[in-house]
């Protein structure tokens, strides 16, 4: 097995880890490369002050949202056509997936909880369940709750910010 594991390595280039026989496990080791070049720097009293990222995607994001921001504050008008354009092409072409997804989405629930799979369960055959069902479904009801109330917090007056400027 540690000779395929091995292989497998070498194949999909993994050349920045080594093995350990003893335990035939794959040891990561630190190397700095230039295709994979990541900025780290570790606070020394506050660990979440840490910071760990990629310069190239942090700073080609960065500057692709900044020219965003620019063009819809420099030209407003122009930046409500294209987004009114967008959702509406949007919202006209690919309602059908949206509602189709979701509908293979609940079939394939339904399907799950029909199948064999429906028994499978998480963990150890010795464990014990950590909340009863009605423990979970009060969770799933409370952020179920908690998503709607993130949402139409802020999707709710801007509609009627948006809908008060068009009467």
């Amino acid at each position: 097995a540690n000779s395929r594991a091995r292989k497998i390595s070498t194949v999909l280039g993994q050349l920045d880890h080594d093995w350990d026989d003893k335990t035939s496990m794959c040891i990561r080791q630190e190397r700095t490369q230039i295709a994979n070049f990541w900025f780290k720097y570790k606070h020394p009293k506050y660990e979440m002050l840490s910071v760990r990222l990629n310069p190239f995607v942090s700073f080609a994001s960065l500057i692709i949202i900044i020219a965003f921001i620019v063009w819809c504050i420099s030209d407003p008008d122009h930046a409500q056509k294209v987004f009114q354009g967008l959702k509406s092409n949007i919202t006209y072409l690919f309602t059908w997936l949206y509602i189709g997804s979701q509908d293979v989405r609940a079939i394939f629930v339904l399907w799950l909880y029909c199948s064999k799979y429906a028994s499978v369960k998480l963990g150890k055959d010795s464990d014990k369940p950590e909340f009863s069902d009605a423990e979970w479904f009060s969770m799933l009801f409370a952020c179920g709750i908690g998503i709607g109330l993130f949402f139409f917090s802020v999707s709710e007056p801007l509609r009627h910010y948006t809908l008060s400027h068009t009467l």
